[in-house]
């Protein structure tokens, strides 16, 4: 996991993450881990919060941190507004 401070994704994003979940979607997945930036594929089966730090969980059990996410199926993960209150 990532000692970085978390960033909330934007509200829309999270929203297609739900959707993506929910239809069992097939994944194409882009992030930065360790300042490299990796990719995998999987179908996303969680959405969850540690410590106010927000993840998902793929299928083969990798779990990623969502302000980690560079883009999911060519939708990317640019900041806006986020869902916090």
């Amino acid at each position: 996991m990532s000692d970085k401070t978390y960033t909330p994704i934007p509200c829309q994003l999270y929203d297609q993450l739900e959707i993506m979940s929910m239809h069992k979607t097939d994944c194409k997945i882009t992030y930065t881990a360790e300042g490299h930036t990796k990719k995998i594929e999987g179908k996303i089966v969680d959405l969850f919060p540690i410590s106010s730090v927000e993840y998902l969980k793929l299928d083969s059990g990798k779990t990623l941190r969502l302000d980690l996410l560079l883009s999911i199926n060519e939708i990317e993960f640019k900041e806006g507004k986020d869902c916090s209150v």
